[in-house]
């Protein structure tokens, strides 16, 4: 397979280009920034594709389909829907959901990264199956994950991992708010709060990857460039998710902390917008998955009011956004991506390591870029909700076109309704509500 990386411009043109093969170019490139938005569009096509063909474990899988929610929920419902449907599948007695596949999954928490599609997915659809499923997921984590002494989830046997940051929280959340149940709510900043205690330098907002509970150490006290991208992206992803009123001192907290995490970060952005695996250390390989993963947070912050379109921060998230489009392949793939091996020892292939995750959160970073640059047209409670307001075409006036609904706006809508408290009561004693009890 050729690697060779392609620019923006020229990803473009090949996607048009007979058998894959790009044309050669004397002129230097024009800034992803001036594409249009078909050729955006078009890049995004490749980059789905690939992803649909890679092999997937169970946070693979569950980040996929939240790629694909994020990106436009009613047009790829089908394919949320089989992705969500196999993770049923594979489930084990202990309903941790997507973890037989090529023996059995260690983690206790990376299935959970498919929580917010199932919640959505039952929304959208009204099939127990999917509610089923959620209120397995959190019965697994209530009742049969294994906990610290304080409480905290493990995120594999004895440890705590940054990236549960991610798994977790918003799964929690996204349940939560739609089943009204503000325990859930609680047990999700519960476990962010836990975690920084643990592996979050509270001076530089930098994170640590992993803590061994028995022995009370540090694993991995290095901060590594995508260990920062799954605690920050997990959070914007609780704050998208929260009910408008009720957590306001909890998210302002969190917010304050994903911003310290970020402008601590982007202190080592290198001149091509890319990080070193290792922040600090420049001897370290340069890889690409944490710029789509920060990109991913700076345009969700902007969506989310918290950050200013004319930032610094965006500033630099353009540049990440620059870098990593002129590394997409003429195939699709973004080369450059972490990869890890059983020893964890990470690497990136000098340059042509490819990810599942580096592919999905590419596509969340452009999704979130183009929904910024329309701001105007989002709504500020959910990042998720305006996920078709710039990349989906408008829909045909002949075929009526069903409005996604996201795991918040089923509560949001009876609230804000005429009569909407009543109307809530009545249907928390309805025979429906009897899916919804406490889990």
């Amino acid at each position: 397979m050729n690697g060779t990386a392609l620019s923006a411009d020229e990803a473009a043109i090949s996607a048009n280009a007979p058998n894959g093969h790009s044309h050669e170019s004397s002129t230097t490139p024009s800034s992803p920034s001036a594409i249009s938005s078909s050729a955006v569009q078009a890049l995004l096509d490749r980059v789905k594709l690939v992803l649909l063909a890679m092999q997937r474990a169970s946070w693979e899988q569950g980040l996929c389909a939240q790629a694909l929610y994020e990106l436009d929920p009613i047009g790829n419902l089908a394919l949320i829907r089989g992705l969500a449907f196999d993770m049923i599948a594979r489930s084990d007695e202990l309903g941790r959901l997507g973890v037989l596949l090529n023996g059995v999954d260690p983690s206790s928490l990376d299935f959970c990264a498919i929580g917010e599609c199932l919640v959505f997915l039952h929304l959208q659809e009204r099939d127990t199956v999917w509610l089923t499923a959620a209120r397995s997921l959190v019965g697994y984590i209530r009742r049969t994950a294994s906990r610290s002494f304080e409480g905290l989830l493990e995120h594999r046997a004895g440890e705590l991992w940054v990236d549960a940051l991610y798994m977790l929280p918003g799964a929690l959340v996204a349940c939560g708010a739609s089943w009204n149940q503000d325990s859930l709510i609680f047990e999700g900043f519960q476990q962010i709060d836990g975690y920084q205690r643990y592996l979050r330098n509270a001076q530089t907002g930098l994170w640590s990857q992993s803590w061994d509970i028995d022995n009370h150490t540090v694993v991995r006290p290095e901060h590594l460039s995508t260990g920062q991208g799954w605690a920050m992206a997990g959070c914007v992803r609780v704050l998208a998710l929260l009910p408008p009123i009720g957590w306001e001192k909890e998210a302002y907290i969190v917010s304050q902390n994903v911003l310290h995490t970020l402008r601590s970060s982007l202190k080592y952005q290198r001149d091509d917008g890319l990080f070193h695996f290792q922040l600090e250390d420049p001897t370290s390989f340069v890889e690409t998955t944490s710029a789509v993963m920060y990109a991913y947070v700076v345009y969700s912050l902007v969506l989310l009011d918290l950050l200013s379109p004319e930032s610094e921060e965006v500033a630099a998230a353009d540049r990440m956004r620059e870098a990593v489009v002129g590394r997409v392949d003429k195939y699709g793939y973004l080369r450059g991506c972490v990869l890890a091996r059983k020893d964890s020892h990470e690497h990136n292939l000098d340059g042509q390591g490819t990810s599942v995750e580096g592919q999905a959160f590419l596509i969340m970073a452009l999704n979130a870029w183009l929904r910024s640059k329309a701001k105007s047209r989002h709504n500020p409670v959910s990042v998720s909700a305006a996920a078709t307001a710039a990349a989906a075409p408008a829909p045909s006036a002949a075929i009526p076109q069903p409005e996604p609904r996201t795991p918040v706006d089923d509560i949001h809508m009876r609230l804000q309704a005429p009569g909407g408290p009543e109307l809530m009561r009545s249907l928390m004693e309805s025979p429906m509500s009897a899916m919804y009890e406490e889990v």
